[in-house]
């Protein structure tokens, strides 16, 4: 039989504070956002517009995406690592009750 030990105080305290790092990714991924977009518009007429292409092709490809998978992956984490602790709780106290 495995057994699980957990300190869920500990644990529940890392994901909080994982969690608080989301709010600021988003804002940093906004303000970025909004710099290539305004950087774009300067560039946007004659020889410079391909600038424009070019930099809004890497944000895309680069930036928007890797950034967004950061925010999600940070969610899904936490919300998977709260389920793994419930879950070993839970399980401890079935087993309390039932010896």
């Amino acid at each position: 039989m495995t057994h699980y030990k957990v300190n869920a105080e500990t644990c529940y305290s890392i994901f909080t504070k994982a969690e608080s790092s989301v709010s600021p990714a988003q804002s940093a991924h906004s303000s970025i956002r909004s710099s290539v977009d305004q950087l774009g518009a300067l560039c946007a007429k004659g020889e410079a517009a391909q600038i424009t292409s070019a930099l809004q092709g890497a944000y895309n490809r680069v930036l928007t995406q890797n950034m967004t998978t950061a925010e999600q992956r940070i969610t899904q984490a936490v919300a998977g690592g709260r389920g793994a602790v419930a879950a070993i709780q839970e399980g401890d106290e079935i087993m309390a009750n039932r010896s």
